[in-house]
């Protein structure tokens, strides 16, 4: 795979919810087909920190050596390839903003968020919108120890994921490939005080129904590739 941008995704809280399948149909574009997992769509929210940012033939410039994100995301796929659909990505890094939303048609959304490291594993998180109404208070931190056998499927369906799909302003399907080591997995603890970024999809005050933790790892994904019907 010839890469465009290196990146870490690193300190990762991936939190799921299964939602009714029809949910996912209407959310998606139309020529995206969902992906489901014991007869259920799954509404994603990832917490994690970008680290060394970079393009292909560029350094790591300044403001991308580490900086926070949040990503709202689903699971689909098209023509036996079977990746993820991302309804949100915030962070408050303007370059980021910018690439992702220009060169891979993201639907990136500027952010204050306060991203501190209360100890090695150990992360609290706030997200504010311009108006500084608060989306999203978590705080989590990862055990160290091995998630149970039940999960370690579904874990491995929703974070396995080497594709993405992206629609541009005037409806073009893109896919992009992405690839990474196998993500190294743990049971997290966490307490969700806030989340309003899922609203959309009617999850309000409902626990999530599965959460785990990594460390992380380092990302290299490639130029975005039409798709034509």
């Amino acid at each position: 795979m010839q890469w465009a941008v290196k990146m870490g995704w690193h300190q990762t809280l991936f939190l799921h919810w299964k939602v009714d399948p029809d949910t996912i149909r209407q959310a998606l574009p139309r020529n995206l087909d969902p992906d489901f997992h014991g007869g259920f769509g799954w509404i994603g929210l990832v917490v994690f920190e970008m680290t060394r940012v970079r393009h292909r033939w560029l350094p790591v410039l300044p403001g991308m050596h580490a900086y926070p994100e949040i990503n709202v995301r689903t699971y689909c796929k098209k023509r036996e390839k079977h990746g993820i659909y991302f309804f949100s990505l915030d962070t408050p890094e303007p370059l980021t903003r910018l690439g992702g939303s220009r060169r891979y048609h993201l639907p990136y959304r500027k952010r204050q968020i306060r991203f501190q490291k209360e100890s090695a594993h150990q992360v609290s998180v706030q997200s504010y919108r311009a108006d500084e109404q608060l989306d999203l208070d978590v705080r989590y931190c990862g055990t160290g120890l091995p998630p149970e056998d039940k999960h370690t499927e579904l874990i491995t369906w929703t974070s396995e994921r080497y594709h993405l799909f992206s629609v541009n302003p005037t409806g073009d399907l893109f896919h992009g490939e992405v690839h990474h080591p196998e993500w190294p997995v743990e049971n997290v603890t966490f307490s969700l005080s806030c989340n309003r970024l899922l609203q959309r999809f009617g999850i309000i005050h409902q626990p999530a129904d599965l959460a785990h933790y990594s460390r992380g790892v380092d990302t290299f994904a490639a130029p975005l590739k039409a798709i034509r019907d």
